[in-house]
């Protein structure tokens, strides 16, 4: 099932126990959830391109969400921009 706006505050809270507890799981967890947002676009460098193709792309919602995880893993700490 799809995660909704909803539900991303608790699924922050399992993912930062999950971090804790597991320290392989972020460096899994981040990659991810980046490839959601940037789906459909080229990254060269600090440049994103957006790329044509005959793939599904996430919906615009999915990519809100996810990004919404993102920055929530930020500032608990999870994802560190490194």
């Amino acid at each position: 099932s799809k995660l909704k706006a909803a539900d991303v505050s608790a699924a922050i809270q399992i993912c930062s126990k999950l971090h804790q507890t597991y320290a392989d799981f972020a460096p899994m967890l981040i990659p991810a959830l980046q490839k959601v947002v940037v789906a459909g676009c080229c990254v060269k460098g600090s440049t994103i391109i957006p790329v044509s193709s005959d793939t599904e792309l996430p919906s615009a919602q999915r990519k809100r969400v996810t990004l919404r995880m993102l920055t929530e893993l930020l500032a608990v700490g999870v994802y560190t921009d490194s």
